[in-house]
């Protein structure tokens, strides 16, 4: 059976759409780099006057601007109204000067200018955005990145064996620590007090 493509692959946009949403799920956190105000910008082929982009950092999703209708300008200065801005003063509504700042993006149902009916357009979601540690773990789990390697346990029996190992590299407790993870805290405690003993090397 032949792989399905959807309609809109190879799209000319020059900006973002609601098709870099990963199968029209949102996305719990993107961080726009910056956004700026356009006295005048062609959008897909037709000039428009007075425009808003935001640039998004780089992420897995899309390497356009998204340009900012009137809902989602809304949503990110309410979102962003008391951040401090570079020269120390709260935001305001002055979103241009909002630098490397979080949201969520979502679709919503909205009027199709092409007929007058409706479609969906990409938004920034009412919804605040995920935390980072919230958003690694959603990248791993839907694919975008590995879950971090887990660290190997040093047990009961195997004391010994790290012991005479770390004496022979002439390693500390600390820098066990940074490779391994203790069953509990009297393995620790053995480990600590064999190194300690007079057969560590000098």
């Amino acid at each position: 059976m032949d792989e399905g493509i959807y309609y809109k692959r190879g799209s000319k946009s020059d900006f973002a759409s609601v098709d870099m949403l990963p199968g029209g799920r949102d996305i719990p956190r993107i961080i726009i780099e910056e956004i700026k105000f356009h006295e005048q910008l062609t959008i897909n082929g037709r000039k428009e006057t007075e425009c808003w982009t935001a640039k998004f950092a780089p992420n897995p999703w899309c390497n356009k601007e998204f340009v900012l209708n009137s809902t989602n300008k809304t949503r990110i200065a309410k979102q962003h109204w008391n951040d401090t801005v570079e020269d120390g003063t709260a935001c305001e509504g002055r979103i241009n000067l909002l630098k490397n700042i979080a949201v969520r993006l979502t679709k919503e149902e909205a009027r199709d200018v092409q007929n007058g009916g409706t479609t969906y357009g990409l938004r920034i979601s009412r919804l605040g955005p995920a935390s980072e540690e919230e958003m690694a773990k959603w990248m791993v789990e839907h694919g975008y990145a590995q879950a971090p390697a887990s660290r190997k346990v040093i047990t009961e029996d195997k004391v010994d064996a790290i012991v005479s190992w770390a004496k022979s590299k002439g390693l500390g407790i600390d820098q066990i620590a940074e490779k391994y993870d203790f069953e509990s805290d009297a393995v620790r405690n053995a480990i600590i007090d064999s190194l300690n003993n007079d057969d560590l090397p000098e």
